[in-house]
């Protein structure tokens, strides 16, 4: 049985522009080899459910959250919360593409709700 996706909120803390992202891995490279070749996320520990990408003008910082599947059993975990490990790092942007068939992303002002665009052309 396949589990429900979520579709998480958009981030609310920006200065400029918010909006909604996706990506896709390759068909050789997935989320869980990218973990693990290029994080370090032990996969028999581990189990990754979260990428966060920073860019600016010099660096590129990739975050993997991942669930320790032992400690999700074992200990109570507060109601509502998940608890996660962080594995981050700077990451050439050669390599973290080269794991990326796709990235499609549409940022908005946040002056106007991207639902009720209406696009004429």
């Amino acid at each position: 049985m396949e589990m429900e996706k979520h579709i998480p909120k958009i981030e609310t803390r920006y200065d400029d522009m918010a909006g909604a992202v996706s990506l896709n891995f390759n068909e050789t490279m997935d989320f869980n080899a990218f973990s693990e070749s290029v994080m370090g996320v032990n996969l028999l520990q581990y189990e990754p459910i979260s990428l966060r990408l920073y860019l600016n003008h010099k660096d590129m910082v990739v975050t993997v959250y991942a669930i320790d599947k032992k400690f999700l059993v074992t200990e109570p975990q507060n109601a509502g919360k998940i608890r996660v490990k962080k594995f981050k790092k700077d990451v050439a942007p050669e390599i973290l593409f080269s794991y990326i068939r796709q990235i499609d992303f549409t940022l908005v002002n946040g002056d106007f709700d991207i639902e009720s665009f209406e696009v004429v052309n």
